[in-house]
Parts: C-alpha cells; sequence; structure tokens
C-alpha cells in the first residue's frame, strides 16, 4: 500500500485496521465459547465439515432493527430442504422444526436478540440411522461508543449442524428426547 502523506487518511487507514483486528479477535472469541458450550450441553465434540452432513457455521452483525427471524428461518429452511428434502423429506423436516425453535430461543419474539449462548438440538432417529440437528449461537452485544458506531448491535457467531450419530457419540449425548421418524 502507498505511503501517504494526509494525517487524517493516515488516521483512518489505522483506525480501520484497528477495528478489523478487534473484529477478528472478538469473532475468534464468540467461536471458541460456541464450541465449548457446545461441548458442555451437548457432551459430544463440535464437529467439523466432513463429519456433518449439513454444516454451517458463520457470523452475523446486525443492528437490532435489522433483525429478522423470518430471514433466518428462511434461510435454515432452505438450506435444509436442499440437503436433505429429496432423500431424507422426514428428516429434513424434523431438523426444520429443531432450527425454528433455536432460531426463536436466540433472537426471541419480536426480535429481542438474546446474548450468550442460545439454541436447540434434537435426536433425531430415521431408518436406523441416528441424527443430531443443532443450532446454537454465542452472541454479544456491540456499543456504539466501543465500534464507533451511531448505535449498538450484535454479534454472533452461529452454527447449524446436522450430523450422523456414531455409536461413541450415543454413549455421550446429553440429549435424552429422541424424534422418531418414519
Amino acid at each position: 500500500m502507498p505511503s501517504h502523506q494526509d494525517p487524517v487518511i493516515v488516521s483512518t487507514i489505522e483506525k480501520s485496521q484497528e477495528i478489523l483486528n478487534k473484529m477478528n479477535s472478538l469473532q475468534i472469541d464468540l467461536e471458541k465459547h460456541l464450541k465449548e458450550e457446545w461441548k458442555e450441553i451437548l457432551g459430544i465434540d463440535f464437529p467439523s465439515v466432513a463429519t456433518a452432513k449439513l454444516f454451517k457455521l458463520d457470523v452475523a452483525m446486525l443492528f437490532a432493527h435489522d433483525v429478522s427471524i423470518d430471514e433466518f428461518l428462511s434461510g435454515a429452511s432452505t438450506l435444509t430442504n436442499t440437503i436433505f428434502g429429496r432423500n431424507l423429506p422426514d428428516v429434513a423436516l424434523a431438523a426444520t422444526d429443531i432450527v425454528k425453535v433455536a432460531i426463536t430461543n436466540i433472537i426471541g419474539h419480536g426480535g429481542a436478540v438474546q446474548l450468550g449462548f442460545h439454541g436447540n438440538a434434537g435426536h433425531i432417529e430415521h431408518n436406523d440411522l441416528d441424527y443430531l440437528a443443532a443450532c446454537y449461537s454465542s452472541t454479544q452485544c456491540a456499543s456504539a461508543h466501543d465500534w464507533g458506531t451511531s448505535t449498538d448491535f450484535f454479534v454472533a457467531k452461529y452454527a447449524y449442524v446436522v450430523m450422523l450419530l456414531s455409536s461413541s457419540h450415543l454413549a455421550t449425548l446429553k440429549l435424552k428426547n429422541k424424534l422418531v421418524v418414519r
């Protein structure tokens, strides 16, 4: 990058890099919290993209007035049906029901974003196979003062996973309720 002589431009570049570093650090902390709580709540390790049938790990940054539960529900439903809808429609339906509860737990009724770790998971049995459908989020409020924005906003690292459960998973899985779909 060329060297700038204008102190305003130099200051803006430095502030931008500071904000980028701060956001990267926040995302790392949120992902660490998400994986730790996942292990604590479910009793199994956070899966990898290679072991999951559906794996979505992402970050969302939204102002409170931009939060739309319908947008997240639609995205999760589309993703689930794209992966499972044709061959395993019953699994898709059960996973979609589980993720709907999760998103409602995360966002809350009326768009009130819940801070901390929230979500839902379910054990799905289909044709003698066991699946885990889980959607969790680690969410933090970022204050306008700390981030130089006009209003506070939310930052969430979230995961939506549907995976086959092995016998070792079943032995350590803390979820006892099972949805049986035929």
